[in-house]
Parts: C-alpha cells; structure tokens; sequence
C-alpha cells in the first residue's frame, strides 16, 4: 500500500531522530528492546518494516504495554502535510512533529519534546 509506505517514512524518520534518540536508554534498560510503536488515528497493513537497535520494530494498532512503547497519533493528514503527537511513557515526554511528503520523500518540518 502506497500509504503504509508513506507512514514507514514518516515513523522510520521520527525513531530515528537525533532529540529523541537521547531518551532510549537501551543500553541501560535494555528491557526497552525491541521498540513497540503503538499507532492511533491511522490503520496500517502489514506492509511496515522497521529496525531500531538492531531487532525490527513491533507496530501495533491502538494503545500497547511495554516499557519501550512509543505511543504515536496521527493528529492531522493532509495531502502534503501530516501531523503527529507522541508519548515516551518510560521518560516522560510528549512532543509534537510536522512532516512534509513530497513524492517518495519525507522531510520533518517541526518538532519538539516536552518533558514530564
């Protein structure tokens, strides 16, 4: 699916940005591995393929427990702009990220972390 493809680029972009790749601690807490990404506001099919710290990724569909679940919402999806929230419960964050699609690419346009 074209818009499985398109949210791989824009999860695959966000788990890997350098601000929140400061708060996975997995080599600390290594119970946080492999990352679960619980998705809300989207329905993906099984067309997602993610790796972090080395294992793939586990995506599941609406809330998940776990102590490295990145909870991730699809707040707004536009034609060329989406909009997500997200929440690290085992640090204490949320934050918000804008990402533009253009084609095949997907660049971050804003993001910020909050924490506690």
């Amino acid at each position: 699916m074209a818009q499985d493809k398109s949210i791989e680029k824009i999860l695959n972009t966000l788990i890997n940005n350098s601000e929140l790749e400061k708060y996975y601690h997995v080599d600390v807490r290594p119970e946080r591995k492999p990352l679960i990404i619980a998705l809300k506001g989207v329905k993906v099919g099984d067309g997602i393929s993610l790796n972090k710290f080395n294992v793939p990724v586990e995506i599941r569909e609406g809330d998940a427990k776990g102590a490295g679940v990145l909870t991730v919402n699809f707040v707004k999806s536009g034609k060329d702009t989406t909009e997500i929230e997200f929440t690290y419960a085992a640090e204490g964050l949320r934050g918000r990220a804008t990402f533009e699609t253009a084609g095949d690419k997907v660049v971050l346009r804003k993001f910020s972390i909050i924490e506690g």
